[in-house]
């Protein structure tokens, strides 16, 4: 039936009968069922009206006509529901000269019923095909295109098949990962791999035969960290054995850092309305302070160890006015007003900046050096917010190297990443121990007696705000490394030798 070879129906039976079955056996699905099918009917009792049947289908008055005009008929079928019918229909077919006997064969309305069943399982059939295959090319297109790493694993756990996701992140293409196990694929291997009683997701699920979940850092070949969320799914059979596991790995470090920096904007947005506030309240009578202070310092009634102590009161106004300055600040977002963008020598920049503190570190015995990059592209930025924080992290070095009680050095590099440009500011001091590391770039964080705790934030805040980003790497007693890295304009902006007047890498000034 499903072939395209003819095959020859007659149908026998009173009008209504006729159209009821013409309409099963004419619809299109059927059709695509069956598509050699050829059907022709025989009314014996001439009907009172036309019945309405489909349109190319032959109707004949006898049974004679009908085998005359279809003499290769395969089958022929009752349907008038009259046993005694049907037995002089038999007998006339087996009274037909030549024989028919065993290539035409007749039966009654029950195998009609069996030929409509058939049929309609074959229509259920091709539909639920086509429905399966429309499944599977979507599966398959979530499968390729997915950004996520999508592994599946046989029940011990071996690779039968990876997305190119997977293959891309691992360096590999799907035939190298095919039959290796999931658990040595990773290089190095991620947390669940290498630390004994760590939660393994995959492992679990093996063992629970239910969905696990993990939260998991891996780290790169370069070191990088990322942090993954692991989805390890199995598959059952239908006696509910494992065979096989959907293993599905999220790549999530962007946006939990999102979400950090999300929570840093909202937490300064909070501080910066309690200190502008703060600050208004503080400045009014800090002025009195201060002024009633200077108008002291210039009595003459006043002897010298009260004129003293007049100017301490003075100069801790002066120094808390600056620190309210410095929070209101940082608690107001730049504007456009503020900053002033212009294409700039990175290198010079940097260079102006050393030679501010050329002097003071000489005194206080810290080499400063400079290692300037050749060729750097130019950078678009407003020079003075930058300048400021290369200021704020040599004056942190410095103080660090202070309080070290030894001479040390401090080093300015640049250099160029496609698409940044980088300054670092390197020195060999103590170095920042590792449970303030993380607190380091935080408003009011400060470890110093006299700090304000916002040099540092105010130099992220502004570099970032410059579409720019802020690193450090410390280890402690090894030094600290801050750089700031910052979009560099297209290529063709760069000024050969790095635009500097006699600087050379290394040079101290």
């Amino acid at each position: 039936m499903s072939s395209a070879a003819p095959f020859n129906l007659a149908l026998v039976g009173r009008p209504e009968v006729l159209e009821r079955a013409l309409a099963t056996l004419m619809r299109p699905d059927a059709a695509e069922a069956a598509p050699g099918l050829q059907v022709c009917c025989v009314l014996p009792e001439p009907p009172g009206e036309s019945p309405a049947l489909p349109s190319g289908v032959q109707i004949h008055a006898t049974l004679a006509a009908l085998l005359t005009a279809h003499p290769d008929l395969h089958l022929l079928l009752d349907l008038r529901d009259d046993p005694d019918a049907f037995a002089a229909l038999k007998t006339a077919v087996s009274a037909q000269t030549p024989p028919l006997a065993g290539r035409l064969s007749v039966g009654d309305r029950h195998c009609f019923a069996l030929l409509e069943t058939l049929l309609g399982a074959d229509v259920l059939r091709r539909t639920w095909r086509m429905e399966l295959q429309q499944t599977r090319s979507v599966l398959d297109a979530l499968f390729e295109q997915s950004d996520d790493e999508i592994l599946l694993l046989d029940a011990r756990g071996a690779v039968v098949d990876a997305n190119p996701r997977a293959c891309e992140r691992r360096g590999c293409t799907r035939d190298e990962l095919l039959g290796r196990p999931y658990n040595q694929l990773d290089v190095p291997p991620c947390t669940c791999q290498q630390e004994e009683g760590a939660p393994c997701p995959v492992s679990q699920a093996m063992d629970t035969n239910t969905i696990q979940e993990a939260t998991l850092p891996l780290v790169e070949q370069d070191g990088g960290l990322r942090t993954l969320r692991v989805v390890a799914h199995p598959i059952l059979g239908p006696d509910g054995a494992l065979e096989n596991l959907l293993e599905i790995r999220r790549d999530i470090t962007e946006m939990l850092e999102m979400h950090r920096r999300l929570q840093q904007s909202e937490r300064l947005a909070a501080i910066g309305e309690l200190s502008t506030y703060i600050a208004h309240e503080i400045r009014n009578p800090l002025f009195a302070i201060a002024g009633f202070a200077n108008s002291l310092i210039r009595s003459s009634s006043l002897d010298d160890d009260a004129r003293e102590k007049a100017g301490i009161i003075l100069d801790e106004s002066r120094r808390l006015d600056a620190i309210l300055k410095s929070t209101l600040n940082f608690a107001r977002p730049l504007q456009s007003a503020d900053v002033s963008p212009t294409a700039l020598d990175c290198n010079q920049l940097v260079q102006d900046t050393a030679e501010l503190f050329a002097l003071k570190c000489h005194e206080q015995g810290i080499a400063l050096q400079l290692a300037l990059a050749p060729s750097l592209p130019l950078i678009r930025v407003d020079g003075e917010l930058v300048k400021q924080c290369v200021i704020n992290c040599i004056k942190n070095s410095m103080e660090a190297l202070e309080q070290q009680g030894t001479a040390g050095t401090i080093v300015l590099r640049t250099a160029f990443s496609p698409p940044f440009v980088s300054i670092a500011v390197e020195d060999d001091g103590p170095g920042i121990p590792e449970d303030i590391r993380p607190r380091i770039f935080n408003p009011f964080f400060s470890t110093k007696n006299q700090g304000s705790g916002l040099g540092l934030a105010m130099t992220k805040k502004i570099i970032e705000e410059m579409g720019g980003e802020v690193h450090l790497v410390s280890q402690e007693g090894q030094g600290a490394t801050i750089t700031l890295i910052l979009p560099a304009l297209p290529a063709g902006n760069a000024r050969p030798g790095g635009g500097l007047r006699g600087s050379s890498p290394g040079r101290e000034l």
